[in-house]
């Protein structure tokens, strides 16, 4: 597979319409009403049993994912990750601003996969430039070293799994795009990150640490 250069702020424009398409992959499976992914489980389950707001809840939960990953591993946390805060919220908001609701099952169902596709393509898409991870990426790569893998989908089913039983015991709930999600992400991640870079080519490491297996 041929390597290629990139220069830090084409990395970092790559990654901010990365994340910006993970948060339109959001907003399509929460227009489906077919369940969240895992993360978002935990995120209303706190925001339930603190009587916060989701907003706070999602801050103050990505504020300790990016704490935690920079004090497993700090080569992971970067300007990208605090880039990811905004770029998300960006791509939420243009969903939810040109969607039209549905009611019809059969439409709920094409958003939830179209959901999932263009959610799980902009990770794999935010992990390609090699400038830094996400608040999530940075926490779930944080744990290589502890579980003994580098394997995206494995430290993913950890992660998610974890979060979704935490989640659904504060109060969040489950759908079945959430077990899709649970199941599949890490490995549709995976299967996208193969691809682009079969397409465009592996970008020579800059500041992060290459994950095995990807």
């Amino acid at each position: 597979m041929k390597q290629r250069t990139m220069s830090m702020p084409a990395r970092y424009v790559i990654f901010t319409i990365a994340v910006i398409i993970l948060g339109m992959g959001i907003s399509l499976c929460d227009h489906a009403v077919l369940g969240t992914d895992p993360f978002s489980v935990l995120i209303k389950g706190i925001s339930l049993t603190l009587a916060i707001s989701m907003s706070l809840s999602n801050g103050l939960l990505c504020a300790g994912q990016t704490i935690v990953g920079f004090f497993l591993n700090r080569k992971n946390v970067t300007i990208a990750t605090i880039l990811s805060l905004f770029a998300s919220s960006i791509g939420i908001a243009l969903m939810d601003m040109i969607l039209p609701q549905v009611t019809s099952i059969l439409a709920r169902v094409i958003y939830m996969f179209a959901g999932i596709v263009v959610y799980t393509f902009g990770i794999a898409l935010s992990q390609y430039p090699q400038c830094g991870y996400s608040t999530y990426d940075a926490f779930i790569f944080g744990f290589a070293k502890l579980f003994k893998t580098g394997h995206y989908a494995t430290l993913r089913w950890i992660v998610d799994g974890a979060n979704l039983l935490v989640g659904y015991f504060l109060g969040g709930t489950i759908g079945i795009a959430t077990v899709i999600l649970l199941l599949l992400a890490g490995k549709l991640v995976e299967f996208f990150l193969r691809h682009i870079q079969q397409a465009f080519g592996v970008v020579e490491m800059g500041q992060v640490n290459k994950s095995k297996g990807m």
